[in-house]
């Protein structure tokens, strides 16, 4: 690996004029994106197809190791994982899309961490191939909650439809996002509810709309290449705007605290970014997985520094990614 530094750039503040949506801040989504043992610290963890299974495997800050068949190997399961019965730690879960004519039922498959239950959510929706899967938590009980995401086309909004864990009650928002670029989804304004987050290509000015105030505001940020990311790098429960720029492995951010840009280079061209709390403090880490013979996790802890970890092999995919 090229020698990375670990100190802060700091090369500009930015004075950003932005309308947050007020709210009381509920516990902190972007802690929970892999703790599958509960101890508030991201696992490591990657999933395998092996003989048309979806395997996990994990190794659980605390409880050590553990692997699992969940899901269906292939093309037709993608990894899901989430805390979708709030006890404070991630189910095993895969997103199954639906192969028929329209409309279209696709499916959220869930292994329940709390209660052990085997737990099926449909949600029907047409065009397959503009569908994908966006669950997290939109109504703030610390809960995921199942849903998908349908972009629109030139004729056509897209479309967010939510089942809200617990009272299986259905959602539905309309979102002027017609074309194809990434979404992300997190607590952007700390009100204990996810937004939904897009690029635009040309500009990477970001789009970010709260789905249950339908309150949206723009950013420019970043340039055409860049991997939009979510994470929430100074712990006050907010996401902050990040990139990583895979072309050089650099990752930018604009802390949501005090509105200043950080620029650190973690990385290179084909790892793939993997952010997440792992030591527990409450704030995102700088983290990678370079796939290889032997894959290996680079994290640069906020309170513990360098973690260098051996997980997965080249044709795994890492659960956060």
């Amino acid at each position: 690996m090229r020698k990375m530094t670990s100190a802060f750039l700091i090369i500009a503040v930015l004075s950003i004029s932005t309308v947050l949506v007020s709210g009381q801040v509920t516990p902190n989504m972007f802690r929970k994106v892999s703790d599958f043992d509960g101890d508030g610290k991201a696992d490591f963890a990657v999933t395998r197809n092996e003989n048309g299974n979806k395997i996990w495997y994990v190794w659980q800050s605390r409880d050590g190791f553990r692997v699992l068949h969940w899901g269906l190997g292939g093309t037709s399961d993608f990894n899901a994982p989430g805390d979708y019965d709030g006890d404070g730690k991630t189910d095993f879960a895969v997103f199954r899309y639906g192969y028929s004519n329209n409309p279209v039922a696709h499916q959220f498959h869930v292994l329940e961490s709390g209660s052990g239950a085997y737990t099926t959510t449909a949600i029907t929706v047409f065009d397959f191939l503009a569908a994908l899967p966006a669950h997290q938590d939109y109504n703030g009980d610390g809960r995921v909650d199942p849903a998908v995401f349908r972009y629109g086309n030139q004729f056509t909004t897209g479309r967010l439809t939510v089942v809200y864990s617990g009272t299986s009650s259905v959602a539905f928002e309309s979102f002027f996002f017609p074309l194809h670029f990434p979404i992300r989804i997190g607590d952007m304004d700390g009100d204990g509810n996810a937004e939904i987050s897009r690029s635009h290509r040309e500009t990477f000015f970001t789009t970010i709309t709260n789905p249950v105030t339908s309150a949206t505001r723009y950013e420019s940020f970043g340039r055409f290449g860049d991997e939009y990311q979510m994470a929430d790098f100074d712990g006050d429960g907010k996401g902050d705007l990040t990139i990583f720029r895979q072309s050089d492995g650099t990752w930018w951010w604009i802390r949501s605290s005090d509105n200043v840009v950080n620029i650190v280079k973690w990385g290179m061209n084909g790892d793939r970014p993997v952010p997440a709390d792992y030591d527990g403090d409450g704030k995102t880490d700088l983290a990678i997985w370079r796939p290889g013979a032997q894959s290996v996790f680079w994290v640069l802890g906020s309170q513990t520094g360098v973690q260098v970890f051996p997980w997965g092999i080249s044709s795994d995919q890492p659960v956060q990614f």
